[in-house]
């Protein structure tokens, strides 16, 4: 090599397998180059704990393994976790999610939601409740197979086993006698406009998209728009679920509106519940609505009569209806009209009184909560969750330290090409939603859609964690060892969260953030799957 020697003629030098000559050339070499008596210090090193380590090898094995295993006792630390974790979930239960279940039936949420409707009742499969049925048994057989392999160590704990088993094996029953009924329906799509003539029936639900979607004859079922612009003017016996610019109900709906658009107008009659997301929402004179009218949006208009209650959070509200139930909204302005007649009480959240206009009646007394909007800064409680976010992401990077330390430290890495991880993130941040969506649509791709959806949940809470590390090398240092890096995440998060509480300034670090740690992840997972790429390709040559 040159002037210098290459290690393999030092390692020969050191076992004295050369020439006298050519050792005596080494030797002298060596005398003069330091680079040359370092290596070869190095390799007689390397050599001297090869050897001691094929010499421990005959090393006998310890007492203590080949000592007979005790007999196992009673798992009374399982026990007793089951227990106070199936008290804890029937206190969750019971405090917490059964009372918000009861306020989400009154308000019109029932326990079939939209995204079941969507992907389970056959609007993309035929038959889709039986492969539901098989997906439901294989899921729980799969369920069987994982807590079996976990708990494979510990058969003889028959305690245990039981008291995890048994909850499992009711929940299987409790399937099996209940299946769920398989639904049809019809697929029809606008080129670019769809119209159902009048006179005309469709006796199962009906799944439609176009530019201009016009129901006007009778559908005994459900009816699911994806449309510019959807117009109801026949009778539909089942729910009417509506995604779209502007969608109109001038006919009548047994069932439920459910609604999510640009503008929402119900000139018609429909039998329950109406839930709206949208800009603008108007109940007309002629409009009725036979249970509750819940929104979420910019404006409503409500003068037709509701039964029930009228929950929302609003920018702005008028009523000039009857309302049967109680009013219970967030806005910034609301008006109680003179033809209006609530007969329950109103709750009202927002920033200045109520106008209640004279001959409104009013049956219920009025609440009214006026918030004064104080930046988050300024408030006590926002440092107090601030400190709760701090160590919840503080144990997960924690955790990510302990089981991936090796990718864990690539992602960093990544991390010091802020310009490039940003770059990718960019690409990175909607593409992968994107492709779960796409994925969840298909019934072979559904399992890797959602698996995707929960990675990329996780992947982007973790965004906080790499970055957060990086703020902090760049102002203690870089740190190698597990509690140096653990300092640094402490300060980085520190400082990251503080700037996200600032006005303005947060909403552009935590989209910063995403993009830049999204990216670095990106990275690298390309980096570490990019040699089983190469060699999968250049496999065939």
């Amino acid at each position: 090599m040159g002037e210098h020697f290459d290690e393999m003629t030092c390692l020969l030098y050191l076992d004295k397998q050369l020439e006298p000559e050519r050792a005596r050339e080494i030797a002298s070499h060596a005398s003069g180059c330091a680079d040359c008596r370092v290596l070869l210090r190095t390799l007689e090193h390397e050599g001297t704990w090869l050897r001691e380590a094929l010499d421990a090898s005959d090393e006998p094995i310890p007492a203590r393994l080949l000592e007979a295993p005790s007999r196992a006792r009673t798992p009374w630390g399982w026990i007793m976790t089951l227990g106070f974790a199936s008290i804890g979930a029937y206190a969750l239960w019971g405090g917490i999610v059964e009372p918000w279940q009861q306020q989400f039936a009154q308000a019109g949420f029932t326990q079939g939601n939209v995204l079941t409707m969507l992907f389970f009742s056959g609007a993309l499969w035929k038959g889709w409740g039986e492969m539901r049925n098989l997906v439901e048994i294989l899921a729980t057989v799969s369920v069987l197979g994982i807590v079996a392999a976990l708990l494979r160590h510990n058969w003889r704990r028959l305690t245990t086993v039981g008291m995890v088993m048994a909850p499992l094996a009711l929940l299987f029953a409790l399937s099996l006698a209940f299946p769920a009924t398989a639904s049809a329906g019809e697929l029809r799509h606008g080129e670019p406009n769809y119209t159902l003539p009048a006179g005309q029936t469709i006796n199962s639900d009906l799944f439609v998209g176009g530019e201009i979607v016009r129901i006007d004859g009778d559908v005994n079922g459900d009816v699911f728009v994806w449309s510019q612009s959807a117009i109801i003017d026949g009778h539909v016996a089942g729910d009417v679920f509506a995604f779209g610019q502007d969608v109109r109900i001038n006919g009548r709906v047994d069932g439920n509106v459910r609604s999510w658009s640009q503008d929402l107008a119900v000139n018609g009659a429909v039998g329950r519940n109406v839930m709206a997301f949208c800009s603008t929402a108007v109940v007309d004179r002629k409009g009725t609505v036979g249970g509750s009218f819940t929104v979420a949006g910019g404006q409503v208009e409500l003068n037709g009569p509701i039964s029930r209650d009228i929950l929302g959070s609003i920018g702005s509200i008028e009523m000039n209806n009857l309302v049967g139930g109680n009013v219970r909204i967030k806005s910034r302005d609301i008006t109680i009209g003179s033809s209006a007649d609530l007969r329950g009480t109103v709750s009202y959240r927002g920033d200045k009184p109520p106008q209640i206009e004279s001959g409104a009646k009013v049956a219920g007394p009025v609440q009214a909560i006026f918030e004064e909007h104080i930046p988050e800064y300024k408030r006590a409680h926002a440092y107090w969750h601030f400190a709760f976010h701090w160590a919840a992401a503080f144990l997960f990077g924690l955790v990510l330290m302990l089981v991936v330390p090796a990718f864990f430290g690539d992602v960093v890495r990544m991390s010091n090409k802020p310009w490039v991880s940003g770059g990718i993130g960019i690409l990175v941040l909607p593409g992968v939603f994107v492709a779960a969506l796409v994925a969840c649509i298909t019934l072979v791709g559904l399992a890797v859609g959602i698996t995707t959806f929960l990675m990329y949940a996780i992947a982007i809470y973790s965004t906080q964690v790499f970055v957060g590390v990086w703020i902090g090398e760049r102002i203690l240092g870089e740190g190698f060892k597990t509690g140096a890096l653990l300092g640094r995440l402490a300060l980085g998060l520190l400082i990251l969260g503080l700037l996200k509480i600032i006005p303005w300034v947060g909403g552009f670090v935590l989209f910063a953030q995403l993009i830049w740690g999204l990216g670095a992840i990106g990275l690298a997972v390309y980096h570490r799957v990019r040699p089983n790429l190469t060699a999968s390709v250049a496999a065939p040559a």
